[in-house]
């Protein structure tokens, strides 16, 4: 498999497991609620077995060297500086924008 794929599956991996038991745990939710504690078990378990699958992906996402090189490659402080003065350059941008498109107000105008 090529790294880039791997790289997305490392990404994706927690995402569609996060997702799966947030439907999952809706449906046993619901279902303990309309039948009763003959559920509260089951919940439990099933939690429990989330629990231990998230760990065993976590576990391998943190030994994996792809996570290692991605976050080599990454420089969160320079991307953070960056937007940084991207969004105040848009601030001032649409500052001046805004002062350029201000319609003046004659004095004729406003005494009316």
């Amino acid at each position: 498999m090529e790294p880039k794929t791997l790289a997305y599956a490392a990404i994706g991996a927690p995402v569609t497991i996060a997702r799966t038991a947030i439907e999952n745990a809706t449906t046993y939710c619901k279902d303990l609620s309309e039948k009763g504690g003959g559920y509260q078990n089951l919940t439990d378990e099933k939690i429990a077995e989330w629990a231990t699958e998230g760990e065993k992906v976590l576990k391998n996402l943190t030994d994996s060297e792809i996570v290692e090189e991605v976050a080599g490659k990454v420089d969160i402080d320079n991307a953070r500086t960056q937007v940084s003065k991207l969004r105040d350059q848009l601030e001032e941008m649409l500052g001046t924008w805004r002062s350029s498109f201000t319609p003046e107000v004659d004095e004729d105008t406003k005494a009316s």
